[in-house]
């Protein structure tokens, strides 16, 4: 039997049922469900007596009897009720109202649909876009609860912005909220997102969309590579193939931070065309070791990112605009787990972005332990490595310590313990090393000095790399002569887990919110 559906409008501008509208399935859509209400697009007007979902796209008129007698009836009525859009969610720019307007003056107060009824499920966004719309159908069709659960947390879908993330200490600074924000009331300041208040709309784009704000593992796992044929391992993920790998190119080995297999794979995807532009991590030309997202579409460029910063970038504030108004159409994102994290969020869970996820050609994942915050980084040297960053070129991670390279040619060597004090908080709790979800994960650790271990997930990264390999920008080494240390990398990834699992358990021991 077809579920019983009903889709009701209040305090609001028709945008959430126009981008419904804008899947272009509608048709099959009412197929799919028993429509009983849709004012939009069929004519019937009769109430109905019961619906399996009740959806409303509108805030609550506070002093319209009608709407708090419509939705308190329906919610009697309906076995679910959702709410559609940034005005039923939050109340959205309805809360920028002052009233007095005409045509209808005396409407001046709003409220959340939540405030009224309780509410199953949430679908913030100004407007939520099509395709979230579309799988949020779908996924209510197939009782897929897994997918659903990301709308359920009502009370958290209310928050307004991002200010929910960071002032519980999760961000990460990824970026994806300053690029998804539709009105530009996001900015980052050395890798935190600061928000323009008088000019935020109250979307709730930026914090679902935040891979800190619910992020279900498991389920993005299972999603991103139902379709690979992939070995599993408790601490390496999914993978296809092993490598110990570095550049062929001696400009790249020159300038690169251990073995230059990130900066040849890139070289040869540009090169062949795979890719037209690259979002990765780069330095600020003013401030000494400030990392600074950067847009790529050249060799020139390329070789200018090259090397570690060890300091937070918020690589996915550019997303947008390289999709759009630099026209990209085949892009690769360079990035730590926790960028990959939100890529992977983002392209499950499309609230936002129209259209840019199909743009995503690559993703490069980079193997993490921690990161740092700029000043923190800077004070870490002063205090521990009595150094000035403008005396060094050069950080570095490995044997259990973090190396600070001085230009005078010493290497002051501090425990990695010792700097964990100076990381970022969310770093803790997050279970990633080599970066899981990505196409292909690279890092230092396992292979010998001026060599890459280099893990395929999947098609995507294993057909990147087998023709970088084929085209000569990349050597694979050879068995035996260039071993792997793969324990080692499983070894760290256990230590990160093991301490994830413990500081989420202190988190929720003080009521602190995980997203795990």
């Amino acid at each position: 039997m077809k579920p019983k559906v009903g889709i009701f409008q209040l305090a609001s501008c028709s945008g959430c049922l126009l981008s419904h509208l804008d899947t272009g399935k509608i048709v099959q859509f009412m197929k799919d469900y028993d429509v009983k209400y849709y004012p939009l697009v069929m004519d019937s007007r009769t109430i109905p007596d019961e619906l399996d979902l009740a959806v409303f796209e509108g805030a609550v008129g506070t002093i319209e009897k009608g709407h708090m007698k419509l939705i308190t009836d329906i919610r009697q009525k309906s076995k679910k009720v959702a709410s559609l859009g940034a005005c039923a969610v939050t109340t959205g720019i309805l809360m920028h109202s002052a009233g007095n307007q005409m045509p209808m003056p005396e409407t001046d107060a709003f409220l959340p649909i939540s405030e009224i009824v309780n509410v199953d499920y949430a679908i913030p966004g100004c407007p939520p876009s099509p395709e979230i719309i579309e799988r949020f159908f779908d996924a209510f069709l197939r009782k897929d609860e897994k997918y659903l659960q990301a709308f359920t947390n009502i009370e958290e879908n209310s928050e307004i912005n991002i200010r929910y993330i960071t002032q519980r200490a999760l961000c990460i600074s990824c970026g994806l909220c300053t690029a998804v924000c539709p009105t530009l009331a996001l900015s980052d300041i050395e890798g935190k997102p600061v928000i323009r208040d008088e000019i935020c709309v109250k979307c709730g784009e930026c914090r679902f969309q935040c891979p800190r704000s619910y992020m279900p593992l498991d389920y993005i796992n299972e999603t991103v590579f139902k379709d690979e044929s992939t070995s599993i391992d408790e601490y390496l993920g999914r993978y296809m193939s092993i490598y110990t790998a570095r550049a062929t190119k001696q400009e790249i080995l020159k300038n690169a931070q251990s073995g230059g297999t990130t900066t040849a794979l890139l070289n040869y995807c540009l090169d062949s065309r795979i890719i037209d532009g690259i979002l990765t991590g780069g330095k600020d030309k003013e401030k000494y070791w400030l990392a600074r997202s950067t847009l790529v579409t050249n060799y020139e460029e390329l070789i200018e990112t090259t090397g570690t910063t060890y300091n937070l970038c918020p690589t996915l504030n550019i997303l947008k605009d390289a999709a759009t108004s630099n026209y990209l159409k085949n892009i690769a994102i360079v990035g730590l787990p926790c960028v990959q994290q939100a890529i992977r969020k983002l392209e499950i869970y499309p609230l936002s972005m129209r259209s840019v996820i199909d743009k995503l050609s690559l993703r490069v994942g980079l193997f993490c332990t921690h990161n740092f915050r700029y000043n923190a980084m800077i004070k870490m040297m002063e205090e521990l490595g009595e150094i000035r960053a403008e005396d060094t070129y050069k950080v570095d991670i490995g044997a259990g310590n973090y190396m600070i390279y001085s230009v005078s040619g010493d290497v002051q060597k501090i425990p990695i313990d010792v700097v964990r004090e100076y990381e970022q908080e969310s770093c803790s709790i997050c279970p990633d090393f080599t970066a899981e979800l990505s196409d292909i994960s690279i890092g230092s650790i396992g292979a010998p000095d001026g060599w890459n271990t280099v893990i395929v997930r999947t098609k995507t990264g294993q057909k990147a790399f087998e023709a970088a390999v084929q085209g000569g920008y990349i050597e694979i080494g050879k068995e035996g002569k260039i071993p792997i240390d793969i324990e080692l990398v499983k070894k760290l990834s256990k230590i990160k887990k093991n301490r994830s699992k413990k500081k989420i358990e202190n988190r929720k021991k003080y009521n602190l919110k995980v997203p795990f």
